[in-house]
C-alpha cells in the first residue's frame, strides 16, 4: 500500500516538473488573416438552348444556359444558382435551379476570375418563356467563402 502511494506521489511530482512547475503559462495570440471574399455574379446574358420555338416550348419546354464569374479576391464553394422569370415585374412560374455543365456546382471551388457555365436542371415551360408583357429574368446566387 505504501509503495502505491509512493509511486503516485513520484508520478505527480514528475508531471508537475515536466509542465514547468506550478507557474501558469500565458497563452500567446496568433494573428490569422481573414479569408478574402468571393464575388460571384452573372457573366453575360441568359439564353435558351436552340432551338426553342414556341410550338416546341409549349409542349416540352426549353433548357436555359447562363454563366457566372467570380470577380472577387477569394474562392467560393457550395454555390447555388436559381433562375427566376418575371413579366411586368411579377414572378412567373416557379424558380428553376441551375447546374454546372462541368461538375457539381456545390463542390466546385470557383477561383478569382473563373467563369462557370450553367444550364437549368429542368426545362422551362413555354407558358413562362412566352408570357405576355415585359419579360425579364434574374439569377439568384448563393456561395460560401473558402480558402483558395
Amino acid at each position: 500500500m505504501h509503495l502505491r502511494m509512493f509511486l503516485f506521489a513520484l508520478v505527480a511530482a514528475l508531471v508537475t516538473l515536466a509542465c514547468g512547475g506550478s507557474s501558469p503559462t500565458t497563452p500567446t495570440s496568433t494573428y490569422v488573416a481573414p479569408i478574402p471574399s468571393p464575388n460571384v455574379v452573372r457573366d453575360g446574358g441568359i439564353s435558351y438552348v436552340s432551338p426553342c420555338y414556341k410550338d416546341i416550348a409549349d409542349i416540352i419546354g426549353c433548357f436555359y444556359d447562363a454563366s457566372i464569374k467570380n470577380s472577387g479576391q477569394g474562392c467560393a464553394t457550395n454555390t447555388t444558382v436559381t433562375l427566376r422569370y418575371f413579366s411586368d415585374g411579377v414572378q412567373v412560374g416557379s424558380t428553376f435551379p441551375m447546374k454546372a455543365t462541368n461538375g457539381d456546382l456545390r463542390t466546385i471551388k470557383i477561383r478569382p476570375g473563373e467563369t462557370v457555365s450553367l444550364r437549368t436542371v429542368t426545362r422551362v415551360p413555354g407558358r413562362v418563356i412566352y408570357r405576355e408583357g415585359e419579360r425579364t429574368y434574374r439569377l439568384d446566387i448563393s456561395t460560401d467563402t473558402v480558402a483558395c
